[in-house]
């Protein structure tokens, strides 16, 4: 485990780090693809978690363009995939 994360699991009160990256869908296209592929890298620590609000759709075109298969490329990064409905104005409204 990376020494960085070695600090923050080591505390008592912690058991678990959670890494929030936000925006990757409005990085240049070799940003998002090294951001991508580091994030790809520590994926195996158990104590690590990544959340990482995305345009599914915007990185899948660019993906598409770099591989042969953006789906599954997404599908041995991403785990678990939870996709939420956009608000329509009414809702905003209202809320």
């Amino acid at each position: 485990m990376p020494e960085w994360i070695k600090k923050f699991v080591k505390k008592p009160n912690y058991s678990k780090v959670v890494i929030v990256i936000d925006n990757l869908d409005r990085c240049d296209d070799e940003n998002l693809l090294i951001t991508l592929n580091t994030i790809k890298n520590f994926l195996e620590h158990k104590n690590v978690i990544f959340i990482l609000p995305v345009d599914e759709n915007g990185i899948s075109a660019f993906l598409s363009k770099k591989t042969d298969n953006a789906d599954e490329y997404l599908r041995k990064i991403f785990h678990l995939i939870i996709r939420l409905k956009e608000f329509s104005k009414n809702e905003l409204l209202e809320f």
